[in-house]
């Protein structure tokens, strides 16, 4: 079984998200401006890359995805922080439809003996704790006669973190939510074509079977100021305390300190 994860960085897609604009001209330019280009630096710096970056099973790979329009500055940038993530295979495609490109740039990073395929999708602002691909390595060989059987199988991981930007600094809220991206899962043969993408993650249970995991703590989740989620996110936050910095820090390689200064920053 191989695991794939899929980043969109930015990338300028013809439909796919909930923000839509008139044109592509428009499109590229909401996406490239300085201001929302320096927080969604911010979020994959200093809290999507760190779990990924010392996951404790380093068997996956990240297909990356960003648009050839994206400004030179921005990609030197990108390609300087996924240096040191050996998992990380990064793609440069015009813009598109997303779907189609996703099963392009998918079906480039599979490998000739996989039989199964374990997807995810990794929100540039989102984050997976330290073992969440040990976890789903080592769940398969338990879940597989249910894949095989169905020739799909869903894997939800439900417990985790939500997490904004407040007026008093970081607030944090934590959840039981089904269907949300981050630490969602989708096993498929690997000669199946489809992706994450494919099949929507918010209604992914009432879609193929999907099994549930309330435990352990797998996910944070962020809401601000450019992410595509619609109305999604809690109506109440609450100001960090100790222990969520400690479990940000020991589960999720989160440096908290440098985190919130660079959100201050913003």
């Amino acid at each position: 079984m191989q695991v794939i994860g899929l980043t969109r960085f930015s990338f300028a897609t013809i439909g796919g998200f909930q923000i839509q604009h008139d044109t592509l001209e428009d499109h590229i330019a909401y996406l490239y401006g300085q201001q929302r280009m320096e927080e969604r630096f911010t979020y994959f710096e200093h809290l999507c890359l760190p779990a990924l970056k010392r996951q404790s099973h380093p068997d996956f790979t990240l297909a990356v995805l960003a648009c050839s329009e994206m400004p030179a500055q921005y990609l030197e940038r990108l390609q300087d922080l996924l240096t040191d993530l050996p998992q990380a295979r990064l793609f440069l495609r015009p813009p598109a439809n997303h779907r189609a490109v996703m099963e392009e740039i998918i079906g480039l990073c599979k490998r000739e003996n996989a039989e199964w395929i374990a997807h995810f999708r990794m929100d540039d602002d989102d984050a997976v704790a330290l073992n969440f691909i040990e976890d789903v390595h080592d769940l398969f060989p338990r879940l597989r006669p249910m894949a095989e059987l169905k020739q799909q199988l869903g894997l939800d991981y439900t417990n985790g973190y939500a997490l904004r930007k407040g007026d008093a600094g970081l607030e944090i809220n934590t959840r039981q939510k089904a269907n949300w991206t981050p630490a969602q899962v989708i096993f498929l043969p690997a000669s199946d074509t489809r992706t994450h993408v494919h099949l929507p993650h918010q209604k992914l249970n009432q879609l193929i079977p999907t099994v549930t995991l309330p435990h352990p703590l797998m996910f944070v989740r962020t809401q601000n100021g450019s992410n595509d989620s619609g109305d999604v996110f809690p109506k109440h936050f609450a100001p960090m305390e100790d222990e969520h910095r400690r479990k940000l820090k020991f589960r999720f390689g989160v440096n908290v300190k440098e985190f919130r200064q660079a959100i201050e920053r913003l």
